[in-house]
């Protein structure tokens, strides 16, 4: 198990619901079993906690509460057009998780979710047999940490596990899972790809609440590359913050230091953008957010900094890191 990307206390939840035909399920007994403080409450469906309406944002973001379901809808999605795909076909994701244990203030779910509980779907195997009949049609490229961070809840759901486990030998399957956390164990196997998302401690302390700071994240990615893994490193999003150029150059510096960006497998590179209906919602649930509350463009229904903004941030980063690697690497969101 990868305890080092463990970030979860036996205090984070006061309480677990539980569907009641989950009872004395494995996953869900290891889970329970994690978090003995927390009080068991049985439930008939997920969404009868998680879906209901008047949900207050703020006030249950003090006390979260954990959901164990099973998935009964659909398990693979076809990937979101505001995502990479780095050139991939049947670039897809899929949702063992829903929310995130982390409280970044630009990200997405916000938008997505009237709530900040988390959803714990603990019926894995339905999962693989889907990922095997989706298979049967052709190879599949599939990112498994897109509604959550798998690797930051993996001490506790032991999901990410049963994730590389399944896939480190599977034909046709590259899965890639996309973190703010600093783990210290990982698998090298073509078929799995660690993403990490690299940002200024700047930005972490401004944005990203309760992720590792920078220096772990990079410890993470050395440690990575040591073991032979495939590594993706993740400039995306990029931030707009006041002396934008000094941090992001100092930031460039810290990472270029650290890791041998020819090392690793590709690199992302993407100012913040977002459906602009997710960000009326954000607005809504976070009201005293500044990420929210920029005053973004809006193109074709996606909000993100005026071009010129944009652009001057993008070029920076990439100057940067065209010092210590190949164009070819980097795939920039346009």
């Amino acid at each position: 198990m990868q305890e080092g990307s463990k970030t979860c206390s036996r205090n984070d939840f006061a309480r677990i619901y539980i569907e009641k035909d989950l009872f004395g399920d494995a996953v869900t007994e290891r889970i329970v079993s994690r978090l003995p403080n927390a009080k068991i409450i049985p439930v008939s469906h997920y969404k009868d906690v998680f879906a209901r309406s008047r949900q207050q944002y703020d006030v249950q973001k003090k006390s979260r509460s954990l959901i164990l379901a099973r998935n009964t809808g659909r398990l693979i999605y076809e990937g979101a057009p505001m995502c990479q795909d780095f050139d991939m076909e049947n670039f897809s994701y899929t949702n063992s998780v829903m929310n995130c244990i982390y409280d970044c203030d630009y990200c997405f779910l916000k938008g997505v979710y009237d709530t900040p509980n988390i959803v714990v779907f603990v019926n894995f195997e339905d999962y693989q047999k889907e990922v095997d009949r989706k298979l049967e049609e052709g190879p599949l490229y599939l990112c498994i940490s897109y509604d959550t961070d798998l690797l930051a809840l993996n001490g506790l759901t032991g999901l990410c596990d049963m994730w590389t486990d399944y896939a480190k030998d599977r034909e046709g399957l590259t899965i890639e899972i996309r973190t703010k956390s600093a783990p210290s164990d990982f698998i090298s196997s073509e078929h799995i790809i660690y993403a990490f998302t690299l940002s200024p401690d700047e930005v972490i302390e401004k944005y990203e609440k309760k992720t590792p700071h920078l220096s772990s994240r990079l410890n993470a990615v050395k440690a990575a590359l040591g073991s032979g893994a495939n590594v993706r490193l993740c400039f995306d999003p990029l931030m707009h913050i006041e002396d934008f150029a000094s941090v992001y150059g100092r930031f460039m510096e810290q990472v270029s230091s650290a890791v041998d960006l020819n090392a690793v497998r590709d690199i992302s590179l993407g100012t913040f953008r977002i459906s602009a209906d997710y960000v009326r919602r954000m607005r809504k649930n976070g009201p005293l957010s500044e990420a929210a509350w920029y005053p973004y463009d809006n193109k074709g229904g996606v909000m993100s900094y005026p071009e010129v903004k944009a652009d001057a941030m993008t070029d920076l980063v990439m100057k940067e890191l065209l010092k210590h690697t190949e164009r070819r690497k980097i795939y920039l969101w346009k």
